[in-house]
Formats: C-alpha cells, sequence, structure tokens
C-alpha cells in the first residue's frame, strides 16, 4: 500500500464471517499499534471482510518499515480467536499530508 492514500483491504476468512460475533485488526509498526479497525469499520460477505484506510491511517504508516496487522475475535461460541500476524509495506510518497 502506498502512504497517503486510502486502498480497501479484502480480507479472506477460512470460514463464515457470521461465526463472529465481534473483531478487531489492529495495525502495528515496530511493535507499536498505529490504529485499529472493529466490525463496524468493515462491509461482510460470506467469508470476506472489507474495510478501507484512511489518509490518517496510512500517513501514519511509515514507508520501507514492515507493517503487521492480525484479526482478533470473539467468536458466537464464546472462543477468542487470532489470526496469524500477517505482513505488508507502506510505499513511500514524495510530499506528505492528506490530499
Amino acid at each position: 500500500m502506498t502512504r497517503g492514500t486510502t486502498p480497501v483491504i479484502s480480507l479472506r476468512l477460512p470460514f463464515s464471517a457470521d461465526a463472529l460475533s465481534d473483531f478487531y485488526i489492529t495495525f502495528s509498526q515496530n511493535r507499536t499499534v498505529l490504529f485499529e479497525k472493529t466490525k463496524n469499520d468493515c462491509e461482510i460477505e460470506d467469508n470476506i471482510i472489507k474495510f478501507r484506510l484512511t489518509q490518517e491511517d496510512t500517513l501514519r504508516l511509515k514507508s520501507d518499515i514492515t507493517v503487521e496487522f492480525q484479526i482478533r475475535a470473539v467468536a458466537v461460541s464464546g472462543d477468542r480467536i487470532a489470526s496469524d500476524i500477517m505482513q505488508t509495506t507502506a510505499n513511500r510518497i514524495l510530499k506528505d499530508g492528506e490530499i
């Protein structure tokens, strides 16, 4: 992803998202949490969770440093679950700030 943009992220679960009563998607760099998306921020279709990052979100990311993100959830059954930690990078931009 590129800093200062508003990308739509799609995450495919290995099961129906209806099995989750609540979830959080946490983004961090250098082991510091930068922002989080909640179930209310997302669109859910079957086993796909979609959400948009804001310019503010992506401008918080430092370029060329690994961005980690993870889904933690409460299942309808009451179980607490977490995905593996996923990684991406944030590409640099020439001029900082919102447009």
